[in-house]
């Protein structure tokens, strides 16, 4: 889709009432042609007001009272357009699928469907009447804004022209400050002669796709700046202040540093608003740093800052403002799921395809784009680069809460209060954070909320309202902190929320508990509604809380693409029907029916699957029969779009079917991720994961490890993250060799053993950055140094961790653990890189390792699993 349909701040829903009146006239809606006159007048008169928006967007500084008003108004009148459009198609909808039996059954449809044409047809002459209003002060508006083009180009040029004349025989150097656009660069660039006279150019840009094209996109040109770190941040802060002599101060300067966040120009501004003060005083400096989190809107010392971060916002593309303002819905230092804001965004209708590219992908640019520019801050990025989890500065996080509560694009509220005076402004969008302190207290609200699109609620507080009042959410978010005995949070009315596109329920006393099940009692647990078949938009079900009970029409919701419910969770039968399915979180196997099993191969666009073992007792032929099933379904899957396999059960139990079956054509190996570490013990390295060569991250457990094995695991191209668990103890050394074709890329690598005598030889693992060993005293004790060699070798490592196990609290094993430290800190700190070292040890997990002579039971090799089934089909061993 072209530029100008992709949505805006300004806009804010205008683009998605735009494309639903569009429907409206399509051949879905024909039979109600007395309509489609006034229908295609909306849209037209409309699509005006929305290019005059989009024209406002770009001197939003400048608009006067009148103009702002006008602005909010269509905004406001876009938002209960769609409402009415909303309403009326799921009440056409609701005509056209109701099963009336019978001439009475037929008669009763043919009514409501005659009901409903003629109240939707009274709302599009009201809202007509109200366009036509709303559209005379368009114009009157247009004719302010015109403004004399015509010599703008022969102006640049001339502007040009003369720079160039006055530049051609000199020697120059230019700093270009804060280019946001390749194509200003291609403008600016003309005014530079080439006179080869040595002249320089810098330019300075918060995107990196700015930074190419200023130099050519030769990479070698690009200087990537990185934030000061804490040594440089304080240098400069007491360059400006001078010395702190008062303890106070030097305490609060280190709260001050901290909310700069490293940024040069936030730390200058604020060591000058102290050093203007009259007198250097503790409540001086509290006040400065306070107001750095809270006051930046109403403190006119800080103006300057706001400045700068007020002209970062305003040169944002159209389509990331919104996306941005979005953010303002989460606390305080929040750290983010990407993944989760993406889902969000989607839902909301901010996203739109582009070129055919499905939404995710389209958001997940949106995303990186922010990134580049530094409105948003990683907290978390893997080892491919992909940012997991991020969050927004102090000082981004209140601009954009000011710009959203002026636009009335969204509103904080921190009491029931501040709901009233929210409601009232017919805010769309609400963040409720509610915190009683320590004396927790229920909150209840009997408010009214029908044009509410997202609420967001977020504290220690439990909150109970009346959902039948949120009859226009698309995006109900609840992060509850609290932990009360029994406490229920009651869902039930969400069945009658026809436009809900995503529901997220979590809570952080079930991650506390969620793996100590003595506490289950404590746990919150979620009422779901019996049905919800009627949420035909739902897009997101996400809950880590306790369920009573899944809805049995849940696999009849024909969009539903994210399901993540809590492990031990039952899904109801016929789960081969949820065909828009992607990613599925905890599925647990052992709970499920046989049907289910089988039918999770029919989920042909899923592509993350996480499953789990841990809801019901089982036999062991039990497991293997469930095991079995699940397994022949999973390949099917993975010869479709699977792209990521996990568990975090901790089973250990060997997989049940010959695992042959994952031998796949070359256009059938989509897997980049597999880690079952925990869950499925191998006897060796299967021969068929050197056939997965997308494979990003493995985990695997096995009975033993021989130098084939990491021979095949060091050809794979793309592999990242590695974790090998050897269950046995080593029955020869192994060896990394060097090399052109092993582990290049790899950047993690744990592994986990009685003792990982390990060798790492010249040239191995050549861009490896972490690595983690997991072994046992005994074993360290055993092998003495030769643990682990040739560490030196890893030239690009920073980071290694180890982890020691003994078994026992007496003072003789923590005398054998502090003994095997010294030995792997004695073979790790050879390496001339330094890198940082922690060591921890970790008693009672001695059932981690199986401690052997080092041969097999029987005395017979440990086979790999058969590799015959080239062709993928599935072999199974009685």
């Amino acid at each position: 889709m072209a530029a100008e349909a992709l949505v805006s701040v300004s806009t804010g829903v205008m683009n998605s009432v735009l494309e639903k009146l569009a429907t409206l006239m399509g051949e879905e809606y024909t039979k109600h042609k007395s309509m489609q006159r006034e229908v295609a007048f909306l849209k037209d008169e409309l699509g005006s007001m929305d290019a005059v928006l989009k024209k406002l967007e770009s001197i939003e500084e400048e608009l006067d009272p009148q103009t702002r008003e006008w602005k909010n108004q269509v905004m406001e009148m876009a938002f209960h357009i769609e409402d009415c459009i909303d309403n009326f198609m799921h009440e056409s909808g609701e005509d056209s699928n109701r099963g009336g039996v019978g001439f009475v059954g037929k008669i009763a449809q043919y009514i409501n469907a005659l009901r409903t044409r003629h109240q939707f047809a009274n709302q599009i002459q009201q809202l007509k009447t109200l366009v036509k209003d709303v559209s005379e002060r368009r114009k009157r508006i247009i004719k302010k804004l015109k403004m004399p083009q015509a010599t703008h180009t022969d102006e640049v040029q001339d502007l040009i022209d003369s720079i160039r004349e006055y530049l051609r025989e000199k020697r120059y150097f230019f700093v270009i400050d804060d280019i946001w656009d390749e194509s200003v660069w291609g403008i600016i660039r003309c005014a530079f002669p080439e006179n080869q006279q040595g002249s320089k150019v810098i330019t300075t840009t918060r995107i990196e796709m700015v930074a190419k094209a200023t130099c050519n996109f030769q990479h070698e040109f690009v200087y990537k700046m990185s934030p000061l770190d804490d040594q440089n941040s304080r240098k400069l802060f007491f360059s400006r202040v001078g010395q702190v002599d008062l303890q106070p101060l030097e305490e609060i300067s280190i709260e001050i540093l901290k909310k700069c966040g490293g940024l040069p120009l936030a730390i200058v501004s604020i060591a000058s608003l102290l050093v203007s003060q009259p007198t250097r005083s503790v409540t001086q400096w509290k006040y400065v740093c306070n107001s750095l989190s809270s006051n930046l809107r109403t403190n006119p010392t800080l103006e300057g800052m706001r400045q700068v971060l007020n002209l970062s916002y305003n040169n944002l593309p159209h389509r990331l403002k919104t996306c941005l303002l979005y953010i303002a819905m989460y606390p305080e230092d929040y750290i983010i799921v990407k993944a989760d804001l993406l889902r969000q965004w989607v839902a909301e209708g901010f996203i739109h395809k582009v070129h055919g590219q499905d939404t995710n992908k389209v958001a997940e640019s949106y995303f990186n784009e922010l990134a580049n520019m530094n409105m948003i801050q990683p907290t978390n990025i893997w080892y491919d680069g992909q940012v997991i989890e991020c969050k927004v500065h102090d000082m981004i996080l209140d601009l954009i809460r000011l710009k959203s509560e002026e636009q009335k694009f969204l509103s904080v509220v921190e009491n029931l209060q501040g709901m009233i005076p929210a409601l009232q402004s017919k805010v769309r969008r609400i963040f409720l954070q509610l915190d009683c302190g320590a004396n927790e207290c229920i909150v209840q609200a009997s408010l009214s909320m029908p044009y509410i699109r997202s609420l967001a609620l977020f504290g220690k507080s439990p909150f109970k309202f009346s959902m039948y009042e949120l009859k226009s959410i698309r995006v109900l978010n609840v992060h509850y902190e609290g932990g009360l005995i029994a406490d229920r949070i009651d869902l039930t009315p969400i069945s009658n929320l026809f436009h809900l596109r995503y529901l997220s329920i979590n809570s952080e006393t079930k991650k506390k508990y969620m793996s100590i099940s003595s506490q289950k009692e404590k746990m919150p647990i979620l009422i779901l509604p019996t049905l919800i078949g009627d949420l035909k938009h739902l897009e997101t079900l996400e809950s880590c809380m306790d369920i009573t009970a899944m809805p049995c029409d849940i696999v009849h919701l024909p969009c539903l693409m994210y399901l993540h419910v809590p492990m031990g969770t039952r899904l109801p039968d016929g789960i081969r029907r949820m065909k828009a399915l992607r990613t599925l979180v905890n599925f647990d196997v052992h709970m499920n029916s046989v049907g289910n099993l089988t039918g999770l191969s029919e989920l042909t666009n899923l592509e993350f699957l996480d499953f789990c073992c841990d809801g019901a007792e089982r036999t062991t032929s039990q497991h293997a029969i469930l095991m079995d099933i699940f397994w022949c379904s999973v390949v099917k899957l993975i010869r479709c779009n699977l792209k990521h396999l996990c568990s975090s059960s901790n089973i250990f139990c060997p997989p049940s079917v010959e695992l042959a079956s994952l031998v796949t054509s070359n256009t059938e190996r989509n897997l980049e991720s597999l880690h079952v570490a925990a869950t499925w013990t191998f006897p060796r390295v299967p021969i068929w994961t050197g056939q997965h060569r997308k494979l990003s991250q493995l985990g695997i457990a096995v009975e033993r490890l021989m130098q084939e094995d990491i021979d095949l695991l060091a050809k794979l191209p793309n592999l990242l993250y590695l974790w090998l668990w050897i269950r046995n103890s080593p029955e020869i050394r192994i060896t990394v060799r060097g090399g052109e074709v092993t582990f290049q890329v790899l950047k993690f690598f744990r592994i986990t053993s009685f003792a990982p005598c390990l060798t790492f030889m010249v040239g191995a693992m050549p861009k490896l950055q972490k690595l983690n060993l997991q072994a046992h005293e005994h074993g360290v004790e055993r092998h003495g140094p030769s643990t682990v060699e040739g560490v030196e070798h890893l030239l690009k490592l920073k980071q290694v961790d180890i982890d020691i196990y003994f078994e026992g609290a007496d003072t003789e094993s923590q005398r054998r653990a502090a003994g095997a430290e010294a030995i792997l800190m004695n073979a790790i700190s050879v390496y001339p890189g330094h890198p940082s070292i922690k060591i921890r040890l970790q008693s009672n997990m001695e059932h981690y390792f199986k401690i052997s002579s080092g041969s097999s039971e029987g005395g017979e090799e440990v086979a790999r699993q058969p590799n015959d089934a080239v062709d993928g089909s599935t072999t199974t061993d009685g």
